[in-house]
């Protein structure tokens, strides 16, 4: 059964509580004055996107998956989560969840139902349905749908002459060197200081009430991925969206294609960086063998048995590194497989939902696509930036082939 606070049934309680209580005035006041105020929504997915509507920039995380996911909170634990829900139950049991693992959390008395009875402003903008279940994934007609409403900043990855040649009506085009350190400074790719992506991504609009979309032109399906893993590192995950298909996709559904090329207004973005997702060497050598973390090999098949090696490097894997090629993930028309072949997908590799994930690959590219998957599966998940580049020229590191596990 799920607890639930009662301070109104137990009186020698109530003072305690009191601390983590705010009310839907004071909440208004708080989210208009301050920036680093976190608003968040713990009722179903069928609830937020219902006509009772939610607050703006609420993030979503259903009580009853706040436990499994509660990692994806740990970037705000120095600022202040208000928790609301329907009426103040639900969200009372997530501050006193909260309250125990450190977090500053005040419990919105009334909820949503007290907020819209004061007549204060929500929003209704729905989610995007999603095959995994937390909304990254959308799909074509819930962008079409959403494009018109101007809160979507859409970024374009491919080569820079198919993007001349046509793109999505608005969309930006980036390319991965704009966020990745310059050839010659270090690995092959690597994220550059918090400052200069900051820079990047406010030069193609986007600030901090925009939701993003980012879709491939033709098929840079693991570039894509590189762009969110970058906006998920700034803090920018939960309302950061991939398209399902790409332009491909929405092309062959004969949807609008530009060649107008505009300038954005130059956003202002607020980063959140999430060091702790972006792992190294050091990192996953201290967890090889452990039960409970999985290190997820993203590369083809062939090179991780060591068949066939890598650029410079040596032939084989990560000792206890389980396989799943990135391009497993998709069906062959570059859509995302349903979320039921997805999670027996990462099961047949042993990887378990209880287990932490670390994904590599040659360079740090086509393990953002596992990433992405893993983290829509709800598995907490690191990527290990350097990858296999940087693991195999460090000699004093193992290496295992099929042959000699």
């Amino acid at each position: 059964m799920m607890m639930v606070l009662a301070a109104a049934v137990y009186p020698h309680e109530q003072e305690k509580d009191k601390k983590h209580i705010i009310s839907t005035k004071e909440t208004r006041a708080l989210t208009e004055e301050k920036s680093d105020v976190v608003l968040l929504d713990v009722r179903t997915a069928e609830e937020y996107n219902s006509n009772t509507g939610h607050l703006k920039n609420a993030i979503l995380i259903p009580v009853q998956e706040l436990e499994q996911r509660v990692g994806e909170l740990e970037k705000y634990k120095n600022q202040t989560i208000i928790a609301y829900c329907r009426t103040g139950r639900r969200s009372g049991t997530a501050t006193e969840l909260l309250t125990k693992k450190g977090f500053k959390i005040m419990n919105m008395e009334g909820g949503i139902v007290k907020w819209n009875e004061e007549s204060f402003p929500i929003e209704t903008e729905s989610l995007p349905e999603s095959k995994t279940g937390t909304s990254s994934i959308v799909s074509t007609e819930w962008l079409a749908e959403q494009l018109p409403k101007g809160s979507i900043v859409l970024l374009h990855v491919g080569e820079r002459g198919e993007y001349d040649s046509e793109h999505i009506p608005g969309a930006q085009y980036i390319a991965i060197s704009e966020i990745s350190t310059p050839r010659g400074e270090g690995l092959t790719l690597e994220l550059p200081p918090v400052a200069r992506l900051d820079s990047v991504f406010e030069s193609k609009g986007i600030s901090d009430d925009y939701s993003i979309v980012v879709y491939w032109g033709n098929d840079w399906l693991s570039p894509t991925t590189r762009v969110y893993l970058t906006l998920d590192y700034l803090g920018f995950g939960e309302r950061t969206y991939v398209l399902d298909g790409g332009m491909p996709a929405w092309r062959k559904e004969g949807r609008p294609l530009t060649r107008e090329i505009g300038t954005p207004q130059k956003g202002s973005l607020t980063p959140h960086p999430r060091e702790e997702i972006v792992v190294n060497a050091d990192w996953v050598k201290s967890r090889l063998h452990q039960p409970n973390v999985a290190i997820v090999d993203s590369r083809s098949e062939e090179f991780y048995t060591g068949v066939k090696p890598g650029m410079n490097q040596r032939p084989g894997h990560i000792p206890g590194a389980a396989s799943i090629p990135f391009s497993t993930v998709v069906e062959e028309n570059g859509k995302f497989k349903t979320v039921e072949a997805l999670k027996d997908l990462f099961l047949a590799a042993g990887v378990s939902p209880e287990r932490q994930v670390v994904t590599y690959c040659h360079i740090g590219q086509q393990a953002t696509f596992v990433y992405f998957v893993a983290k829509n599966l709800g598995y907490d998940v690191h990527l290990y930036d350097g990858s296999f580049e940087d693991w195999s020229k460090r000699s004093e590191l193992p290496v295992e082939t099929s042959l000699t596990k």
